[in-house]
């Protein structure tokens, strides 16, 4: 699944990487509270959220598997001026980030990855101390469809259950603090895709 974001990144330069996205901005002023301490910004793509947190003040971990995208992560920050630590590494394997962490954020990564994949994730997540925050969004699927597996654009998508997601966290020892299912919350190139916002406290 790697090697379409190693090629996207690699050779595409669209206006909209360069924007902050609406989550980073949601969570910006949702996770005030939380720090600053550890962000970990899983699946950070070219950097743009994970330079957004490192300039509120964040110490900043950027993990991604496409090299090229930690590249781009690595030179933004520097551009900035801001200081973070950016790896290519699989998600799964970044335990010893996550442990440390005040908060994990990952946007539009969890959809990105197989459902055995993602519940690897959420499970290292897991690893988080208490009081901990983990802020997801990702691509929703209709209600009572379950998840969804399709290919777009030359990559892998799933569409995720909300409300399974949301049982998965709970299962994790996670409770809720946000849930915002719908559209209108991240639309980009003129598509609105339905979205699942979620915000976890670790108890």
């Amino acid at each position: 699944m790697t090697d379409h974001w190693d090629r996207f990144y690699s050779s595409v330069d669209l206006p909209h990487l360069a924007e902050l996205s609406p989550f980073a901005r949601f969570c910006g002023a949702m996770l005030v509270d939380s720090g600053p301490g550890i962000l970990v910004d899983v699946a950070c793509g070219n950097g743009r959220d994970a330079v957004f947190f490192a300039e509120l003040g964040w110490e900043v971990v950027a993990l991604d598997a496409c090299e090229p995208a930690v590249a781009i992560c690595k030179r933004s920050a520097a551009d900035r001026g801001v200081s973070l630590t950016a790896h290519c590494c699989d998600a799964a394997g970044a335990g010893e980030h996550y442990r440390r962490a005040a908060v994990i954020y990952c946007r539009w990564g969890l959809h990105a990855v197989s459902a055995a994949q993602a519940a690897g994730w959420i499970h290292r997540w897991g690893e988080i101390g208490i009081g901990g925050m983990v802020a997801v969004e990702a691509r929703a699927a209709d209600p009572g469809g379950g998840d969804r597996e399709s290919w777009a654009d030359g990559h892998y998508r799933r569409l995720i259950d909300p409300l399974g997601l949301r049982a998965a966290f709970e299962r994790m020892g996670f409770a809720p603090v946000h849930l915002e299912i719908g559209r209108g919350l991240s639309p980009i190139d003129g598509d609105d895709p339905r979205l699942v916002r979620i915000i976890v406290r670790k108890l």
